[in-house]
């Protein structure tokens, strides 16, 4: 008891008190190494005489036959040895495991083992074949590296250790002729340098940490509640996610098995698996900075814990992914607390000055109707969650084999997609867009088409695809440049060409300059190009957007709302946007005899008031023209009028003389 109470509030008495406390750390140093290299070195020593069994017995031949059986022989007696040494150090008090003279047998047996390794590559190098080389060198470099952690209660030890095994070999290899043997002695050169500095670092911070836990020790009788409050904080560091609290990876699975164990023994009927993930928290992170990025992982993983029990477990999987592991199977409570959950964690968070409302997305998979171990629960939890991530509504899905179809679909679709621009897959179709008074044509829009093996794929299943891979910015530049061609065809100077634009596109710093040269390009009036962009992503970046389109209208290109009504607040993107068209979502026309016509007629009071002209979509019988040219909208477009057609059907359909334009 001196000994710990010195360690920690020894005052400073003279040269003999510091000499007393060097001899003291020195022993501590020695009884902790030694439990290091003894308690690590069965299984040391069972992977040796492994390696030196499969070496010696897989490279046989008639010439190397009686060498090798000797030194395999050799070899396994002195690992026998060893193991004999351990045993005996393992059955003797505690007191006796520290002293100097089973360091040295320890480290006499380690060094005769590296040398007897050596001793293969000297003395059976000239029979070697390419593959027993490579094979050596491999062997030789993995029981160094295994040694820099075994061997880590004795830097010398491992230092040696090492240079003995890979050095004599390297230095052979460095004075063969063959370019590939010298290359690999070099390596060997280097890998040693590595091994001793991994060696030297690993062996200080080994010493380091056996200082740091006696000292811990000695302050237990005097410092009892600062003891328990360090050892939690090394509990939190070694075991939970620092920044949020909860369990890390490592240690949610080793808990988290527990279910999987009772589930085998059927002491539970199964269990679940929640892959929660965060929704757009790169976009958080990247506008608000990590900081506020931080403070909301830490707040969203405080409502996570509302929802943990005896039978639950929670962890951060990474970044803004988390796993929640329950016992409950069934369906119906899992879907009451997945939605429980969104509910919480929907609820609006304020961090400093900024409030935050977060989306959140679930993913459930089942033990034992989806898997019976949890890494496989969790991926198919994973599979479950990503496929509804562009769901709009529901948030909320468990795994079934159609979701890691659809996943699989979708890899494969986006795969193809990159190569289709280039394979001449994608084409264009165009849709006229008629005046409600006369139903003339007054324009088209242009609609992007994907033919991939035969089949044609839907717009909204490979345009979503595009817009997450990138690769909706040079897609829709092809488009654009489509477009311009076929407005040159037109022949009529005042019909128009809608395109559909990306608000990612918008996003380029290029976009606005790329339009004004494929207008000069093709000399084309600005005021025929007409831009839509989808109103449901405005509020994504409407700072930006509206930059970008107040310098799209001084070139004097028309922009549109496309699926108006539908997005996130309407009646402020069209007062703080300055636009020429707005186009009525579809599912508004088809319930135009219903609570559609309200909708429709409040558009159409706002439309005058802001004085833009008004587009519906999704005409599909002579009843909603009808009806919609009495609401005083100014065109329209469906199948009532025309379906899709291809550029030289569509323009066949222009008479031969000047329209209204749209």
């Amino acid at each position: 008891m001196t000994l710990k109470i010195s360690l920690c509030y020894k005052p400073y008495y003279g040269p003999d008190d510091d000499m007393n406390e060097d001899n003291e750390r020195q022993k501590l140093y020695l009884r902790e190494g030694n439990k290091l290299l003894y308690g690590n070195a069965f299984n040391g020593l069972a992977i040796s005489g492994l390696a030196a069994i499969t070496l010696a017995l897989s490279f046989l031949t008639p010439e190397t036959r009686a060498g090798k059986i000797t030194w395999l022989t050799v070899m396994l007696v002195i690992l026998g040895l060893r193991c004999v040494d351990i045993f005996i150090w393992r059955h003797l008090p505690s007191e006796q495991q520290g002293k100097g003279r089973y360091h040295r047998r320890f480290s006499i047996g380690a060094l005769i083992t590296a040398a007897v390794w050596s001793a293969y590559s000297l003395f059976f190098y000239p029979s070697f074949s390419p593959e027993e080389f490579t094979c050596v060198v491999i062997i030789l470099s993995a029981m160094a590296a295994g040694a820099t952690c075994i061997l880590s209660g004795h830097p010398l030890l491992a230092t040696l250790y090492s240079c003995i095994m890979l050095l004599p070999c390297s230095l052979i290899l460095l004075m063969l002729s063959d370019s590939y043997r010298v290359h690999l002695g070099i390596l060997g050169i280097f890998f040693t340098l590595a091994m001793v500095f991994s060696a030297l670092t690993v062996s200080r911070y080994i010493r380091n940490a056996i200082f740091l836990k006696y000292k811990n020790l000695t302050m237990l009788e005097h410092m009892e509640d600062l003891v328990r409050q360090r050892t939690q904080d090394l509990y939190k560091l070694s075991r939970m996610d620092p920044l949020t609290g909860l369990y890390n990876r490592s240690t949610f699975l080793e808990q988290a098995n527990q279910l999987t164990e009772r589930f085998h023994q059927q002491q539970i009927n199964g269990y679940s698996v929640f892959f929660i993930e965060l929704d757009s928290f790169k976009q958080i992170n990247d506008t608000l900075g990590h900081t506020y990025g931080d403070a909301l992982l830490r707040k969203f993983s405080g409502r996570l814990r509302e929802f943990s029990d005896d039978n639950t477990w929670f962890c951060r999987w990474g970044g803004n992914e988390f796993i929640f592991a329950t016992a409950l199977t069934d369906p119906g409570e899992l879907y009451w607390v997945a939605d429980a959950m969104l509910v919480r964690l929907g609820m609006p968070y304020r961090i400093d000055e900024e409030q935050i409302t977060p989306r959140s997305t679930i993913g459930i998979a089942i033990c034992p109707e989806h898997g019976d171990s949890m890494s496989k629960l969790i991926q198919l939890a994973d599979i479950a969650m990503y496929a509804q991530q562009d769901q709009v509504h529901e948030r909320i899905a468990f795994y079934n084999k159609a979701l890691e179809q659809s996943l699989l679909r979708r890899t494969t679709l986006l795969e193809a997609l990159r190569s289709a621009l280039a394979a001449g897959a994608l084409s264009l179709a165009l849709q006229p867009i008629v005046t409600a008074n006369s139903q003339r044509i007054a324009g088209f829009e242009v609609l992007l088409r994907w033919n991939h093996n035969g089949e044609n794929i839907s717009p909204a299943e490979f345009i979503p695809l595009a817009e997450q891979s990138g690769l909706i910015v040079p897609v829709g530049y092809w488009v654009l440049e489509q477009a311009c061609q076929i407005l040159t065809e037109m022949p009529h100077t005042t019909a128009s060409l809608s395109v559909n634009v990306s608000v990612i596109q918008m996003q380029d710093p290029q976009f606005v300059a790329n339009v004004a040269q494929a207008l000069s390009e093709h000399q084309i009036a600005p005021g025929r190009l007409h831009l839509e962009v989808t109103e449901t992503f405005f509020h994504q970046e409407q700072q930006g957007v509206k930059e970008t389109i107040s310098r799209l209208r001084l070139l004097g290109v028309k922009i549109s709302i496309d699926d108006f009504g539908t997005g996130y607040s309407s009646l402020s993107v069209i007062q703080n946007l300055n636009i020429d068209y707005v186009k009525i979502d579809r599912a508004f026309v088809a319930n135009i005899f219903d609570k559609g016509q309200s909708i429709i007629a409040a558009v159409m009071t706002i439309a005058h008031g802001l004085h833009f002209q008004v587009v519906a979509e999704g005409v599909e019988t002579p009843e909603q023209a009808a009806q919609l040219a009495k609401f005083g909208v100014h065109f329209m477009q469906g199948y009532y009028f025309s379906k899709p057609l291809p550029p030289e059907q569509a323009l066949a359909l222009l008479p031969h003389k000047r329209q209204d334009s749209a």
